[in-house]
């Protein structure tokens, strides 16, 4: 929206966009309302067949365990198991080991009766034994008979968990209350038959198969959990709550169809996963004809977009970036078009009015240019009568006092001042010359005030000896501070001229140890440097300051602040016109 408003012809090639989408997308919505339709047909055939399959695979499952449940409850009222349990006291030894016997062949007959039974055992207290279907005769296991016992009495199936282990347990009660078995019959299940059976229920689909207690203690992956997504565990709980039915997952960026069969007389429930993508497969030819009608007309808006941009949308942003490009200043331009259309009547039009403009801010720049220089001359000019008429009241005021010993000095060093001024009329000359000038200067003053004043001199750094400056910018500086500053004090009076590099600049100090003077006063001065409107014979610093701003611009001109000696501090600040400097903040003086 925002280019939009700030370009003239986005709105229009946007429009002709906007045509072809219209045109397009209700051709996109109709494949993909069929894609959608035959997606729910599918997915409701494919979920439909796979309850029904769970169903059959839990029924399966049930039928085994009840041909195990079966067995197991012959074997409880097994003669040799009562006799075992009951009156083994008076048996034979001979009886006692046949009875043995034949009860170990059993268990091993119901063991072998089913890939599902790991491991047949009874557990007889009367006698301290465990007879097992797997190993020889051995002490009663009590550990595992009282856990066996616990979790009998607490299970609401006919399979009991202990010790990670699965169990159908029957046992034969004492005819007293509350009491413990005389005996107790387990048929131990293995997990890895289970888990095979499971893999063999899933069949070929990339899912799995998990068959859950229902209180969350045990559960058994098919084929020992490899093709189980991790992220599923956190599903089973709250698949758990559900009844029999179809639900739908979302695990590791996946969405799995989950079937679920419970068993109310096992306390079990059978889950089956499969991928929704897996479900939907018949779909995918849809898709790729889908795809290959999205890709078509992509190509055509494709190809009508270039045709467009060609046409209408470059010539229109080339005119708007030459637009851009002459506000920001720049002139030299010259756009073409090569098209005998209406874009290139715009061109020529264009170009000329740059012409025009350029030829108008060539002349206005001229005009404005030798102002500056006619008034740069000007002020220059209204340095020298101001020095003049000071120097003949000094002179005359020597020769009436009869000061011989001074008027040679004094003269001679006049001679260098206005030998300076006249000898060449170059606008610019070294900085190290003009601080030469300057010292001629400041000796012609300690002549005139009788050494009652002093002006020291700090070292001219040699990589500001060059720089080119305008002339007699630091002498109006000095003749200041002795004029205001120090030239009432009766003695000590110091003025002090400093300079230091300080990364683009050369800085020039002048200060002086004369009346106070405060932060009003110095804002004063400062109101007066930047006030084009203030007469320019009123002060040399002002001339000093409208002069080096005319000749590099704002940045340079005068900085006033308090000195340390009390008096008042002035910067003369020049922009260096070579690069930087390597100097930064070395102070000369």
């Amino acid at each position: 929206m925002k280019r939009m408003r700030s370009s003239p012809y986005d709105p229009i090639f946007i429009k002709i966009m906007l045509s072809f989408f219209v045109v397009v997308l209700p051709m996109f919505a109709i494949g993909l309302a069929l894609n959608l339709k035959g997606a729910a047909s599918v997915r409701e055939e494919i979920t439909t067949m796979l309850q029904t399959k769970v169903r059959y695979d839990m029924n399966t499952l049930e039928a085994e365990l009840d041909r195990m449940i079966g067995l197991q409850y012959e074997m409880v009222v097994d003669n040799d198991l009562l006799y075992l349990s009951v009156a083994d006291t008076v048996l034979s030894e001979n009886e006692r080991r046949t009875a043995i016997l034949n009860l170990q062949r059993k268990l091993l007959m119901i063991r072998n009766s089913s890939n599902f039974i790991r491991s047949a055992s009874a557990y007889i207290p009367l006698i301290n034994r465990t007879i097992a279907s797997d190993q020889l005769l051995d002490d009663l296991d009590r550990r595992t008979f009282d856990g066996l016992v616990t979790s009998d009495r607490r299970k609401r199936g006919e399979i009991v968990e202990w010790n990670d282990r699965l169990f159908i347990v029957k046992r034969q009660p004492d005819l007293s209350q509350g009491s413990d078995p005389i005996a107790l019959l387990s048929l131990e299940l293995s997990r890895t038959a289970i888990a095979s059976e499971l893999t063999r229920f899933s069949g070929n689909y990339d899912g799995g198969m998990v068959l859950l207690g229902n209180s969350l203690d045990w559960r058994i992956d098919q084929g020992a959990g490899e093709k189980l997504p991790a992220a599923l565990e956190g599903a089973f709980e709250q698949l758990m709550k559900g009844s029999e039915g179809i639900a739908t997952v979302e695990a590791d960026g996946r969405r799995y169809i989950v079937a679920q069969q419970p068993s109310g007389r096992l306390d079990v429930t059978l889950l089956q996963f499969i991928p929704e993508a897996e479900v939907l497969g018949p779909l995918k030819q849809y898709r790729i004809w889908l795809w290959v009608l999205a890709a078509l007309a992509l190509v055509v808006i494709l190809l009508y977009s270039y045709w467009m941009h060609r046409l209408i949308h470059k010539p229109f942003k080339n005119m708007i970036v030459a637009f851009r490009l002459l506000e920001r200043g720049n002139l030299d331009l010259d756009i073409k078009h090569r098209s005998n259309d209406e874009f290139r009547f715009l061109y020529v039009q264009f170009n000329k009015m740059v012409r025009r403009l350029e030829a108008s801010i060539q002349d206005g720049y001229v005009l404005k240019y030798r102002a500056q220089k006619a008034e740069l001359k000007q002020l220059q000019s209204q340095i020298n009568p101001h020095f003049l008429y000071n120097s003949f009241f000094t002179l005359g005021r020597m020769i009436k006092l009869q000061d011989y010993d001074n008027l040679m000095p004094f003269a001679n060093h006049l001679g260098e001042y206005f030998r300076f001024i006249t000898r060449d009329t170059k606008e610019e000359i070294p900085l190290e010359d003009e601080v030469s000038f300057s010292r001629s200067f400041a000796e012609i003053q300690n002549i005139r005030f009788h050494n009652r004043i002093q002006a020291e001199f700090g070292q001219l750094p040699e990589a500001a000896k060059g720089v080119t400056v305008p002339r007699l910018i630091i002498q109006p500086l000095i003749e200041n501070a002795y004029k205001h500053g120090v030239e009432g004090r009766p003695g000590g009076g110091k003025v002090a001229i400093g300079f230091r590099l300080d990364r683009e600049q050369v800085i020039v100090s002048v200060e002086d140890n004369g009346q106070g003077i405060d932060g009003d006063s110095i804002a004063r001065l400062e109101r007066a440097l930047g006030d084009r409107s203030e007469g320019l014979e009123s002060t040399g610093m002002i001339n000093v300051h409208r002069r080096l701003q005319l000749k590099y611009g704002e940045d340079a001109g005068l900085r006033l602040s308090g000195g340390a000696g009390g008096g008042l501090r002035v910067e003369l600040v020049i922009p260096y016109q070579r690069g930087r400097l390597d100097v930064q903040n070395h102070d000369c003086g």
